[in-house]
């Protein structure tokens, strides 16, 4: 015998709001709330490229908008279906609160973790940062965007600003300036950078402390002559008076470089309390 449960508006476009697609199931559209679940991924893959070689804001803001205007369609189209079975609805064998605790468990503590995980670790992954060693590029409060996908295929070169194991803690992540690559001589003649022999010309590099330490005492301002070693990097911060980096600690292996630093995509100044707009979509260079 058939049983007839009415299905609720309200609670079709809440389940759709808890995760898509779920709505449709509990109104009797099974094959199309899977299609509408998958279907967020696929557009999230179209327009992430956009994200990693656009920075632009504009493109955050599409792919913000278009992740909302996505989910607003899915609770409507859920809404309209259980309006035309608010009086009668046979119930399906699927129809059962508890197959629904399932797919909302599945979807949003297995599949989406999944996902994201693996996004994390091979295509772009969020950090922000804390503290002021890349000053004046970075600021505290930053949240940026790196890409991991980029050195799978070109190896990183001088001047990307890149995110990488710190080599005595590899739990933790820094974020530097690549100065130089395996083969190239190192040195620094009070605070003055030369690679192979030749001063370097940086524009993004500050000293705001004008006493010159000597090397007896620091490697801060001056340092090497040292070549760097095959597979290995060495790195600055542009803040070049407080940052510790290859100076004090040595070299960065390649196979332990995170990836390529490419946009902001938030800034937060915490002492004036306020959103930095004018940094959001932003490349980094």
């Amino acid at each position: 015998m058939s049983k007839n449960k009415p299905r609720k508006p309200w609670l079709a476009v809440l389940l759709s709001v808890l995760t898509i697609g779920l709505g449709h199931i509990y109104v009797g559209k099974a094959k199309k709330g899977i299609l509408l679940y998958v279907g967020q991924a696929v557009i999230f893959l179209v327009l992430i490229p956009l994200i990693i070689f656009k920075t632009n804001i504009y493109f955050y803001f599409l792919l913000l908008l278009t992740g909302l205007g996505y989910l607003i369609f899915c609770a409507v189209d859920a809404l309209k279906t259980a309006r035309e079975n608010k009086h009668s609805y046979e119930l399906l064998k699927y129809n059962k609160w508890y197959l629904y605790i399932a797919c909302y468990i599945m979807a949003n503590m297995v599949v989406q973790p999944t996902v994201i995980h693996y996004f994390q670790e091979n295509i772009v992954k969020a950090y922000k940062i804390p503290t002021s060693s890349m000053l004046p590029t970075i600021y505290i409060g930053d949240w940026i965007l790196v890409n991991r996908f980029k050195y799978k295929i070109t190896p990183p070169k001088r001047g990307d600003i890149i995110v990488f194991e710190y080599p005595q803690d590899p739990e933790i992540d820094y974020i530097k300036r690549l100065i130089a690559i395996a083969g190239d001589i190192v040195e620094i003649k009070n605070k003055k950078l030369f690679i192979n022999n030749i001063e370097q010309t940086e524009d993004y590099a500050i000293h705001l402390d004008p006493k010159n330490i000597n090397s007896i005492h620091s490697p801060r301002d001056n340092y090497g002559p040292l070549t760097v070693p095959n597979n290995t990097v060495f790195v600055m911060g542009d803040n070049r008076d407080k940052s510790y980096d290859s100076r004090f600690w040595g070299f960065v292996n390649v196979g332990k470089i995170r990836g390529k630093a490419i946009s902001f995509y938030w800034s937060w100044d915490k002492d004036k309390k306020n959103v930095r707009w004018n940094r959001i979509g932003k490349s980094i260079k």
